[in-house]
């Protein structure tokens, strides 16, 4: 009664526990303490409350209040601002627990979510995440953590994206109940957000060329993503660098084995020494490599790629052959 009556100030919080892990009301002090003998004879004491939060069928966890605590049995004591989850309290205050709409809002990531198993993931998860289930909504639902012993729900200002990689044959395997709780988004190459001009290569037809081109002899999935050309400050070398070290290895991965495809990709392929082009490609004959032996007369194509291309090895990858060079190309030898 000391605490009811003296330490009690109008303007002071009042939490209402429901147990030692829930929280079943949040009020503000509006009055001073009085005395009323004509009560209840259990409760005589009083004080004007106004309430800010009640929940008595689903009450929520203590976490939203307390950082790393529970509450004890005492009737009533204070605790001090180092205890209080202040965000959280200001959120269920401010009336934000049913909309989901306050002015804090959380996105969890998860990276590659086809490659895990989704079952074991998520659990009881699954469920909770739907829309309608979250912390305040119609169909609100909470379960009971199995190591803790404490409720949990997910809030309402809680966003989950996931991303995954269409190039990924595991995408085919998603479950069911993750497809239906969740919305896909294709994602697509942005060519507007490259530059049309890089030391005049347009870095933008390049890679919708390439793009088009691995649709064509591939399919869609596998496109080549804008992001291998983001950078801050885009030059040529950038470009061909990306092109050596990134682009023609997975076009490599693609048609392994195949070149003839990658050279159709990239826009064909020179002798030996010409950095024109982003391969090299020179022709391999029986007589050569075994004179006179009966070896089938087959001949077989060498592929490299060029080190160190040149702008014009970019450039043919988009341009037409016949705009670039009209002379009839020699015999690859």
């Amino acid at each position: 009664m000391e605490r009811f009556k003296h330490w009690m100030r109008q303007g002071d919080i009042v939490v209402v526990s429901g147990g030692n892990k829930l929280v079943r009301a949040i009020g503000k002090i509006t009055g001073d303490y009085y005395f009323d003998q004509d009560a209840y004879p259990e409760y005589m004491h009083f004080r004007d409350v106004e309430w800010l939060f009640v929940d008595n069928e689903n009450m929520i966890p203590v976490e939203r209040i307390l950082k790393e605590k529970i509450f004890s049995q005492q009737a009533i004591y204070m605790f001090g601002h180092e205890d209080l989850n202040m965000e959280s309290l200001r959120e269920l205050i401010a009336g934000e627990r049913s909309t989901g709409t306050g002015e804090s809002q959380y996105v969890l990531i998860i990276d590659e979510i086809n490659r895990g198993n989704i079952s074991k993931i998520f659990g009881e998860l699954i469920t909770l995440v739907e829309s309608d289930k979250r912390m305040g909504q119609i169909n609100e639902l909470s379960v009971t953590l199995p190591y803790s012993g404490q409720r949990f729900s997910v809030p309402s200002n809680v966003h989950l994206l996931g991303t995954m990689n269409t190039a990924d044959r595991s995408i085919a395997l998603l479950d069911t109940a993750l497809r239906r709780r969740f919305d896909f988004k294709e994602m697509m190459p942005r060519y507007d957000l490259l530059p049309d001009n890089v030391e005049g290569i347009n870095v933008r037809k390049l890679l919708q060329t390439i793009n088009d081109r691995i649709e064509f002899l591939y399919d869609r999935d596998h496109q080549i993503g804008h992001a291998y050309f983001m950078t801050e400050h885009l030059t040529a070398d950038y470009v061909k660098q990306v092109m050596v070290s990134k682009v023609i290895p997975l076009l490599q991965e693609y048609f392994y084995e195949n070149w003839e495809s990658v050279e159709l990709v990239l826009g064909g392929a020179g002798k030996a020494l010409d950095n024109d082009y982003l391969l090299s490609k020179i022709k391999l004959t029986h007589r050569g490599l075994f004179g006179k032996s009966d070896v089938a007369d087959l001949d077989k194509f060498r592929y490299s790629v060029q080190a160190n291309p040149s702008n014009m090895a970019l450039i043919r990858v988009y341009e037409s052959l016949s705009t670039l060079n009209t002379e009839e190309q020699d015999d690859f030898e």
